[in-house]
């Protein structure tokens, strides 16, 4: 586990950092305890200041090694510094014990601390009203999969679609609506598909190994599951994009495709459209009357 550090401080510190501290902080005690020739004073205390740091802040076996190194500086603080009681053996037991308890009581903290990050982050993933993934779970699996294309040079596709006329449906209802539009969506895509909610009626499906004409024909499936799932009281639009054609990042993937589902908007709903990509819109110019392609030498 990598070393923490506060918020204010932006960036973590090295690792060797945190070691050479923690190291100083215990000579600084050591040093303290010597000057003040009393190693039965407070300053003992700090001692546990440092370990706690460790044990806080390092995996176990380097907080463990800090805290070998705090038990050996106290144990050389009564040797400089002796108790005319002689009871510096039975101190410095106490001590070691006191630290190894405290040890392991933060090291249980931080075990149920991280299970607890883990929890959270794979809820913050999910959307809590449909069970598919949020726009946090979408922006990864959008990553993984940019990765795989990049990696492999294959295609895949991004329908991105919405409940038409969303706004006219009663607020008791679209809960119920937005979870039977997700259970169709999950019904209708295939297994390796993606799933995910990326807005308040809205949905978007990774289709891998997928061109746009066979993500069209996914979207025509999926609106048809929905529509009967919905019982004729809505309707989903859907844009169409594809890997590399309409884009090579999330952002212009998504953009194109609400801009493809904006269009299905205008021309009345339930619908798929396939953006117009670059080439595409080049190839129509250059087929219209007012462009002419003029052979150059």
């Amino acid at each position: 586990m990598s070393p923490l550090s506060p918020p204010f401080l932006g960036a973590r510190p090295p690792r060797w950092a945190v070691h050479v501290s923690l190291a100083l902080g215990t000579l600084l005690v050591e040093a303290i305890i010597v000057a003040s020739d009393d190693a039965t004073g407070p300053y003992s205390v700090l001692y546990l200041l440092v370990a706690t740091c460790a044990f806080c802040f390092l995996t176990r076996l380097e907080a463990i090694l800090q805290a070998a190194l705090v038990v050996t500086a106290y144990a050389a603080g009564l040797i400089i510094a002796p108790i005319g009681d002689g009871s510096g053996g039975s101190r410095w037991v106490l001590f070691a014990l006191v630290l190894a308890a405290g040890g392991a009581f933060i090291g249980a903290l931080r075990v149920k601390h991280d299970r607890l990050l883990t929890e959270l982050r794979a809820i913050s993933r999910v959307d809590p009203d449909t069970g598919l993934l949020g726009r946090r779970g979408f922006d990864e699996a959008m990553a993984s999969e940019l990765e795989r294309a990049r990696r492999s040079d294959i295609r895949f596709g991004l329908l991105v679609g919405a409940i038409d006329g969303y706004e006219a449906i009663p607020v008791r209802e679209r809960r119920a609506v937005l979870a039977l539009t997700a259970d169709a969506l999950n019904r209708a895509k295939r297994g390796i598909d993606t799933a995910a909610r990326i807005g308040d009626a809205e949905f978007a499906v990774i289709a891998t190994y997928t061109d746009e004409r066979g993500a069209a024909v996914l979207a025509d499936r999926m609106r048809a599951v929905v529509r009967d799932a919905l019982l004729g009281r809505a309707t989903m639009s859907a844009g169409v994009v594809c890997h590399p054609r309409h884009g090579t990042a999330t952002d212009v993937l998504v953009g194109a495709a609400r801009d493809a589902l904006a269009e299905a908007g205008r021309l009345g709903g339930d619908r798929s459209v396939i953006a117009v990509s670059a080439a595409d819109s080049i190839a129509a110019r250059v087929a219209c009357d007012e462009v002419q392609v003029v052979q150059l030498g």
